[in-house]
């Protein structure tokens, strides 16, 4: 179902950060085998489910995305074989059910 996109007025001035390390991560992990880099609407996700050898694609992708976090302020978090960067906002469930999400459809 197409809608309105509406962004949360707290993840839209992080929008260009998300750009930034949406490159430098494809730059950087674009041609590892098994590893994706994913733009979402307000972060970056970078998945190694498919690589080969997942310790080392593990070791590889937390180096990569600590390092792009720390350059754009983005906030790394982990999750089961993947890595996503995301505006260093509250976007918890309080926050979705008082209207507000990072971004509506």
């Amino acid at each position: 179902m197409m809608g309105i996109r509406r962004v949360d007025p707290g993840a839209k001035k992080w929008l260009s950060n998300v750009s930034e390390a949406t490159s430098a991560l494809r730059n950087l992990l674009g041609a590892a085998e098994g590893i994706r880099v994913e733009e979402k609407s307000v972060s970056v996700a970078v998945h190694w489910r498919q690589a080969p050898d997942h310790r080392a694609a593990a070791d590889q992708v937390h180096r990569v995305t600590a390092r792009i976090a720390a350059e754009t302020g983005l906030r790394l978090e982990a999750g089961k074989l993947t890595e996503e960067l995301l505006p260093p906002i509250d976007m918890t469930r309080g926050r979705l059910s008082s209207g507000f999400s990072p971004l509506r459809i």
